[in-house]
């Protein structure tokens, strides 16, 4: 529902925060099928993700950003960070 109420109005950016915690497989697949699908069919609009899991942004996101204490620290592809950074990272 909370993906429905962002996207009135076709907005520029949309912020969706961790839109597909606590579902069940099936939901989150799902859930993923509609923010792609408002993706692909609206070019006019970014969106901005926030997640736990690499394999949500993996599914998603062409940029993924990580963030430390509230700093950006690492920003790429997913496919660019993995090959970097795929052995582990270490923050001081």
């Amino acid at each position: 529902m909370s993906v429905a109420i962002a996207m009135i109005g076709n907005p520029k950016i949309i912020f969706l925060d961790e839109p597909s915690t606590g579902m069940d497989p099936v939901s989150r697949r799902f859930m993923w099928d509609v923010i792609a699908g408002i993706s692909t069919r609206s070019k006019a609009s970014t969106i901005v993700l926030t997640t736990h899991s690499m394999e949500e942004s993996e599914a998603l996101c062409s940029r993924v950003g990580i963030m430390v204490g509230g700093r950006l620290r690492c920003l790429g592809s997913v496919q660019h960070l993995k090959s970097r950074f795929g052995d582990g990272l270490v923050f001081d």
